[in-house]
């Protein structure tokens, strides 16, 4: 999908006596809701999340126009912008840049601003989702991640993986041992 060398050569095919060109990189990629960009930085995918939920804002912003309970809108987040915020989030979270990461937190703090109550945490919400899924992983023997989980002798801990890029140990399987180990 996102090759490592260039190819300059293009591949074609011929459907109902039309040449058709086919090339093989591709910049940006739609996958389960999830936009995957050449490098995986996932700005595209932030940008779109925070479009999605610039219009879910304004639904909070009415109603607290109208003097809706602020428990009422509070729930209203918990259901309609934090599930955008952290959809899929385990995945690309611990890999996003200081600069994504705070336009996702901007939405999380615009909300609390909006409804007048503090809103839980994003990276505690996450955090607390990684966990249980690494947890899921370890246990359960036939999921294709649990292979990547050792436990060492001492049975407390699990052995750390080496990472030779900075990218793989963003990734979910070293995140989450480290998180395993440290709790």
């Amino acid at each position: 999908m996102f090759p490592k060398r260039k190819k300059c050569a293009s591949t074609s095919v011929v459907i109902e006596l039309s040449l058709v060109l086919l090339s093989s990189t591709v910049n940006l990629w739609k996958y389960l809701g999830v936009i995957l960009d050449k490098k995986l930085s996932f700005t595209e995918h932030v940008a779109a999340v925070q479009k999605k939920s610039q219009q879910r804002l304004h639904v909070l912003r009415k109603l607290r126009a109208f003097y809706v309970d602020p428990l009422l809108l509070l729930r209203l987040y918990r259901s309609i912008i934090e599930p955008l915020l952290t959809y899929c989030s385990i995945c690309y979270y611990p890999a996003l840049s200081v600069k994504n990461r705070n336009r996702l937190l901007k939405i999380s703090h615009v909300s609390a601003k909006i409804i007048g109550l503090p809103t839980p945490k994003l990276s505690e919400i996450i955090d607390h989702a990684m966990l249980k899924k690494a947890r899921a992983v370890a246990t359960e023997s036939d999921h294709p991640l649990s292979t990547f989980f050792h436990v060492l002798p001492s049975q407390r801990r699990y052995r750390c993986i080496k990472c030779k890029t900075c990218r793989y140990s963003r990734s979910f399987v070293p995140v989450a041992i480290r998180m395993l180990n440290a709790k």
